[in-house]
């Protein structure tokens, strides 16, 4: 199912989930159980074969039934194991500083409010889907977190069996963010997915959902023939599922919506939805502007949430607040995230966004646009909530503990930073004579350390340099055209098509900034044509992927084609295992993505001394270690293997002229 398909068919559900959710619960609870028993069936007949090849090496012993034993045998056991280890979702418990009600009585008067509003609701007959019982909302733990969120979660304290913890999520600068009132709205909306159907459905449609994420995510890494038997059925099963699980969570977003509005006001919701998509962004560049001090401190901040408020209350950049706005009232509904729009949200609580405003900001034109920053500190909902003194105390707490968590991060990136100065100082000024392989070489190397230093205009000016030299050159162009787009500028798309032609391996970065961009300025038709653009690309990839998936005696190959870098970075790699006696390199003749991503093979010849001792797989270690070692200078398919593992490929890799790469020196 392409993405397109996918976007209609989770329309399709939506509109009849609308009407009446009920017999899409049922298909989707339909779906799972399917689901899961394929996956039985499957492990059943694995086990059944591994016990039957088993059995007959009791009664008899000889060649044919060993080669069961390795051919079918070994690979069940495997592909059992695979699919245990994917169907376990570990969920983590989250963490912050747990508060109680005689340390925060306002916030729990707050939540003893809306636990009652929220059991009236269950207990409302009207409402679909409900047990029409009152049940109260408790939380085991109540936790303050340095994350821009409010947000609720259930962690099983049994695994699949459940009994569940329940956890309220405060972030602490979303609380200085907003008003009380638009605080409440932004609860209510949390607790109305742990109401009635909301809270055992939805917490079982995220678990369901994560865990078939992971079943599919490993299976489509296995190339095993029980990996294709189960990707056959997942290809049709997976999106059909997903369809349902995303389309019904969507429609518990609304509802939640819907609850917060009639417990707040729907103003309320409308404003608070509004703030947090503008502060979000202003909360990120913050924390920008805090990193680059990177350059100049050793030591991370000690009151970094106390300065990130700083940082942002001093921002008077208005009309970079209005773009903002702007950007998030033309943002579609998408299928990338479960949550409705920004215009979609306020419009289904009866507050919709004014068209006018929405032609203003498709035209560019800001300056009617309301400022929504964060609010007057004294007017937040952590003043209203909580203590000075103990506001205070959560943000060193905070503080400390992010600070403990970064600081070894901060060391070796400030010295890192530190290195990369004193190298650009070694660089000094381009010779005149330089030729222009030299000049790009050296034009780059400033393009990275200023994109290191997140200077945007010194990155910008030094892509322009290079690309006056070389206007086809990738990374300038890349690099242009990314920053440019994160100013919305639509000069920046040029550049990226221009990278997308030059180096198609790029294509899945670029195609991400253009649907960013595209999303921003609610351009629907871009869209559609990015996600087409995507759904082709990764055909590619597939079919790019299974042509280097193997190497043989059979296949056609022609030189390496490493530059001298490449291979002298080889040699000394090669030269740290003692076992390595020689290695070939070669390139693999391939259709799919030839020239932009070539397979480089690596033929390995190993000698180890009769009195040492290795284990019996220590060869694929040793060919794992390599990989995991070399680096190419260009994006390529490193593919390596011993001459033992299969010996005529080998000899065609050691005939072919100008293959030998290393050869270990006698002693």
């Amino acid at each position: 199912m392409t993405r397109e398909e996918f976007d209609a068919y989770v329309d399709d559900i939506e509109s009849r989930a609308a009407r009446d959710p009920k017999p899409i619960r049922r298909k989707t609870r339909w779906l799972v159980f399917v689901g899961y028993l394929v996956i039985a069936a499957l492990m059943l007949a694995s086990i059944l074969l591994v016990v039957g090849v088993v059995s007959l090496l009791f009664f008899r012993v000889n060649a044919v039934t060993i080669k069961l034993v390795l051919i079918v045998g070994i690979p069940s056991v495997l592909f059992c194991f695979s699919l245990l280890r994917s169907l376990h979702v570990k969920m983590g418990h989250p963490e912050g500083i747990a508060i109680k009600r005689d340390e925060a009585p306002r916030v729990f008067e707050l939540l003893d409010d809306l636990s009652l509003a929220a059991s009236r609701r269950d207990a409302d007959p009207s409402q679909q889907g409900k047990s029409g019982k009152a049940r109260p909302v408790k939380f085991d733990e109540v936790l303050i977190t340095p994350d821009f969120n409010a947000a609720v979660a259930q962690v099983p304290r049994l695994g699949i069996f459940g009994w569940y913890k329940r956890y309220l999520i405060l972030g602490l600068p979303l609380l200085q963010s907003v008003d009380l009132d638009e605080f409440k709205a932004v609860l209510a909306h949390e607790f109305a997915h742990l109401t009635g159907q909301h809270g055992r459905f939805g917490s079982w449609i995220y678990r369901t959902r994560a865990t078939w994420e992971r079943v599919v995510h490993s299976l489509s890494q296995d190339d095993s023939w029980g990996a294709r038997t189960v990707n056959k059925f997942l290809a049709w099963f997976w999106p059909r599922f997903n369809g349902h699980a995303f389309a019904l969570s969507r429609g518990q977003e609304y509802e939640a919506d819907a609850f917060a509005a009639n417990y707040a006001g729907a103003e309320k919701i409308a404003s608070a939805l509004a703030r947090i998509e503008v502060v979000a962004r202003e909360n990120e560049e913050a924390w920008q502007t805090l990193s680059k001090r990177l350059q100049h401190e050793a030591s991370a901040p000690e009151d970094v949430y106390g300065e990130i408020e700083r940082i942002q209350r001093e921002s008077t950049d208005h009309n970079r607040v209005r773009k903002w706005l702007a950007e998030s009232y033309l943002r579609p509904t998408d299928t990338s995230d479960t949550h409705p729009s920004l215009n979609d949200r306020v419009a289904a609580v009866g507050m919709p966004i004014p068209e006018d405003r929405r032609a203003e900001a498709r035209a560019g034109q800001f300056e009617n646009l309301p400022v929504l920053t964060a609010v007057p500190s004294e007017q937040s909902a952590l003043a209203a909530l909580l203590d000075s003194d103990q506001s205070e105390r959560f943000l060193k707490e905070l503080s400390r503990e992010w600070q403990q968590g970064v600081s070894e991060h901060w060391a070796t990136s400030h010295q890192q930073l530190k290195d990369a100065a004193e190298e650009l100082e070694k660089l000094g000024q381009l010779d005149p004579d330089a030729t222009e392989t030299e000049k790009i070489e050296y034009f780059t190397k400033r393009l990275a350390f200023h994109l290191d230093r997140d200077e945007t205009e010194a990155a910008l000016e030094t892509a322009d340099t290079i690309l006056a030299i070389q206007p086809d050159e990738a990374t300038a162009n890349f690099v242009k055209g990314r920053l440019l787009l994160d100013e919305s500028d639509p000069a920046g798309v040029a550049f990226i098509e221009k990278v997308i032609t030059r180096e198609p391996i790029r294509t899945d970065d670029c195609l991400e900034l253009l649907y960013g961009y595209y999303s921003r300025i609610g351009d629907t038709a871009k869209l559609a044509e990015v996600k087409r653009r995507a759904d082709k690309h990764d055909d590619l990839l597939v079919e790019a992927q299974k042509e280097r998936n193997s190497f043989g005696a059979k296949d056609a190959i022609t030189g390496h084609g490493l530059t001298d870098t490449d291979r002298e970075n080889a040699v000394r790699i090669f030269a740290t295992h003692e076992e390595v006696e020689r290695v070939y390199a070669v390139r693999k003749q391939v259709e799919t993505l030839a020239d932009a991503l070539p397979m480089v093979v690596i033929a390995i010849q190993t000698k180890v001394g009769k009195l040492k001792f290795k284990s019996s797989d220590w060869q694929q270690k040793l060919v794992n270690k390599i990989l995991e070692e070399l680096e190419v200078e260009k994006p390529a398919i490193l593919y390596a293997f011993t001459a033992e593992a299969d010996k005529r490929a080998f000899k065609k890799c050691r005939e072919y002229p100008g293959a030998l790469i290393y050869e270990k020196e006698a002693t």
